[in-house]
């Protein structure tokens, strides 16, 4: 939706500490496009760093999508066409899905810690 991480960091130490400590920037700032208030609410709620605050089941989080003033226009239409559009973006060739890429890769330098 923003074409962003939820927060900035040199590196994954770093990363951590800003996932438990900061809030998320809202995504109306990042985003390039307007995102309304009740959409950028259900997103922060989602991000919460309390669980209890958090949507609890798949259907609060629906209602909570509901509440967005365009949610009407992403109907079973809309949906379809946006999946043939972008589908093949995570299928092989074969056709099966693509697993979204993850560096899994962290580099520690343990000489620099040894003291």
């Amino acid at each position: 939706m923003t074409a962003a991480n939820v927060f900035d960091a040199e590196n994954v130490l770093t990363l951590y500490e800003k996932h438990l400590n900061e809030s998320p920037i809202p995504p109306a700032q990042r985003s390039p496009n307007p995102i309304s208030a009740e959409l950028q609410e259900t997103i922060l709620r989602c991000l919460e760093k309390e669980t209890n605050l958090r949507p609890q089941s798949a259907d609060e989080l629906h209602a909570l999508l509901l509440t967005s003033p365009r949610a009407s226009d992403w109907g079973p239409k809309p949906r379809a066409a946006w999946w043939d559009r972008y589908r093949h973006e995570t299928q092989r060739p074969d056709g099966t899905e693509q697993p979204a890429p993850v560096d899994a890769t962290v580099k520690i330098d343990l000489a620099s810690r040894i003291r």
